[in-house]
Formats: C-alpha cells, structure tokens, sequence
C-alpha cells in the first residue's frame, strides 16, 4: 500500500479586516520627539477603488447567496436572463442520454458543477473521496516524482465514475484521507495568546485501486510500474477547487503575458512545476485537442 502526504498546510484562523477613513482628515503627530506639530493630510479616496470585485463585479451580499448573484457588469448588459439559465446548466445533474442534460461519461469527475463549487464556493474539508458527495471539492493529482509529470495511465484529473458498460480507472472506494494536526515553530500561537490549528491530509492510495497498470513517461518511452516501483516512486497532490466567481475569465489572459508572469516568478526562484515551464519558456502547456 502506498502512502502519500501532501505537505500544504491550511491555516484555520479569523482574519480582521480594517479600512481606513475615506474622507479627508487632518492627524496631527509630533516630530522625531519635539513639540514641533507635523500635519498629515489623507487624500479623498473614491470608495469603489476598495471594491474586491471592482464596481462593476462587486456584490453587497452576505447570505448563503453571495456567490450565485449576477454582478452589476451582467444587469447593466441586460444579461440576468442569460445568468439564470447558466446558472440552470449550472446545478443540474448531467446524465446519459436524457437532453439537454446529456452527454455524462463515459468516464466522469463529478456530475454536475454544484457538486464540486458548492454554493458556487470551494470545495469543503471531507474525510473520504466520494465524487458523488455534495461539496467534495478535491482533485487527485498523481505524478511519477522522478519526471514530476503525470501518470500516463490516468487523466491529468483522474475520473472516478464511469457510466456502464465502462469502468473508472480509479476505485475511489480504497482512496483514504486522514487529516493530521502539525505544531509550527511559534507553537501555534500569536505573541498575544491567540492559538490557532494546522492541519493537514495524508492520502492513502493502494496499487490495488488501478483498475489498469500504472504506466509513466520516462525518456520518450512508456514505462509500466511493479507494485514496488509505485509505492516508491508515485505520490499523490490533492488539489480543492476554489469559487467559481470570475469563471472564464482566466481565459481571456494572453498566453504571452502567462509566459512573462511565469518568468518572473521562476527568476525570483519561485518552484515553477519544469513540465510545463522552463529557462523562460513553455515545456507544455494545457489543451484540449477537440476544442483546439
């Protein structure tokens, strides 16, 4: 049985968010400790620039609902129908063969968008790996940690349920998720007292839950993996899905300006995955031959 630890941890404290004035205003402090006054003046500050969304692509909402309104941007274009009918497509359950809900399988993460960006959030913390429970946001991740590169014998985002007469690749039946508490070097506590928790998943995936042989990429050859070789050389990232706010819009990047964001970080010695970028330029990139 292989073993896998994902080394993130998440950090389960309140945050205080203080905005200062946004009128203008006059503060009077003294000067390098002598009875000089020294008056500093705020500017004005137009209070949409705190907007986290923008003007256009903020919305003043606190319920459950926060994350499933059309913005101002959407009413503006006269698009709140165009919304609700996404947001329609959005949390129905696909299927086989019924329209205009059809076209799940054969093989399948989830089935439907809701399930996985519940209430249009991310994912929540679960024990299990289920693809039909409602709020499991994970992804598994499975890469040969000798290439850093996928597995070859899954998908980049391994599919879990499979509509008869196919089966999934994956039994997600034997995938185990044990969450751990860890002590970080300040004992988990703020200088004032405050104590907060760390914790983190070790996922548990044995050679047994393939349903096919474990195959890898080395060296422009496909290579099979022995039990043994799994177990050493294979480990597991469980990613969450984030909201789904913005969805589309990522897209809409130029791919030039990815590569320059991407050189950036690597030249400030940021841990880019080298599968996909390297020495300023792109190893690989995502696709998706059908759509181009």
């Amino acid at each position: 049985m292989g073993s896998f630890k994902f080394a993130s941890l998440f950090l389960l404290i309140g945050t205080a968010l203080f905005i200062a004035s946004c009128d203008e205003e006059s503060d009077s402090v003294a000067d390098n400790g002598t009875d000089t006054d020294v008056t500093t003046t705020v500017s004005s500050i137009d209070e949409a620039e705190w907007y986290s969304g923008g003007e256009l692509g903020t919305v003043f909402n606190a319920s459950s609902y926060a994350f499933s309104q059309p913005t101002p941007a959407v009413s503006n274009a006269g698009m709140d129908s165009d919304f609700k009918i996404g947001e329609l497509f959005y949390e129905a359950y696909y299927n086989l063969d019924t329209e205009p809900y059809d076209g799940l399988g054969p093989l399948y993460v989830r089935k439907s968008c809701d399930i996985c960006h519940p209430g249009y959030g991310h994912g929540k913390r679960v024990t299990r790996y289920r693809a039909d429970d409602y709020g499991n946001g994970y992804l598994l991740v499975l890469y040969d940690n000798t290439t850093n590169s996928y597995i070859t014998s899954l998908t980049g985002m391994p599919q879990t349920k499979a509509q008869e007469p196919f089966k999934a690749p994956l039994d997600e039946e034997q995938i185990e998720i044990e969450w751990l508490v860890a002590t970080d070097e300040w004992g988990n506590a703020f200088d004032d007292g405050e104590t907060y928790e760390l914790i983190y998943p070790v996922v548990t995936i044995p050679y047994s839950a393939h349903y096919a042989p474990v195959t890898v990429s080395r060296n422009g050859e496909t290579v099979t993996l022995t039990e043994a070789e799994y177990n050493s050389d294979i480990d597991v990232r469980l990613e969450v899905t984030i909201g789904i706010y913005g969805s589309g819009l990522l897209d809409a990047i130029p791919d030039d300006s990815l590569k320059v964001q991407y050189a950036k970080e690597e030249a400030a010695g940021v841990d880019i995955n080298t599968a996909f970028f390297q020495n300023g330029e792109w190893v690989k990139q995502y696709s998706n031959t059908t759509q181009g």
